[in-house]
């Protein structure tokens, strides 16, 4: 075998172990959780499409400053909250309010959920979906329309 032939035979099984190497990697890096997919407010916030016959009347962005006293928003935004949304519905005078707490992942949500939990003694309806935790404040067949428009089940 001459030298060139030696070299073009080397270079090529170097060539060939970097890609055996190169697919392993990528494979490694698929295994294991697929990546979360992380929802946002707005994908799944209720809209009045969403609950025929009611009426949006207000849609408040919560932050530590504008939130009542006693409140839980500045507590849910230390625990990591990114956002929180309160939307109010009316029809025939019921009011239906639904809370958003937009956090990073499902684990936070659950954790937002079970502060929302501890915070109304079980007034309320609270569940999440993915990584944003929800609280719907009605009546119970209100409350019951609204968490069937956000996919929850009661």
């Amino acid at each position: 075998m001459s030298r060139k032939s030696a070299v073009f035979k080397g270079m090529t099984v170097l060539t060939l172990s970097l890609v055996v190497v190169a697919l392993a990697l990528s494979l490694a890096a698929g295994c294991g959780e697929p990546a979360e997919e992380k929802l946002t407010i707005n994908e799944i916030k209720l809209s009045e499409e969403d609950l025929p016959g009611w009426t949006l009347m207000d849609e408040l962005k919560a932050t530590p400053q504008n939130a009542a006293e006693g409140s839980i928003v500045p507590q849910l935004y230390d625990e990591g909250a990114e956002a929180i949304l309160n939307q109010v519905f009316e029809k025939s005078g019921a009011r239906l309010q639904v809370n958003y707490v937009q956090m990073e992942d499902t684990d936070a949500g659950r954790r937002a959920e079970a502060m929302l939990e501890a915070a109304v003694g079980g007034t309320n309806y609270i569940g999440h979906k993915q990584n944003i935790a929800i609280e719907i404040i009605g009546d119970t067949p209100d409350i019951s329309t609204a968490a069937e428009a956000l996919g929850l089940s009661l």
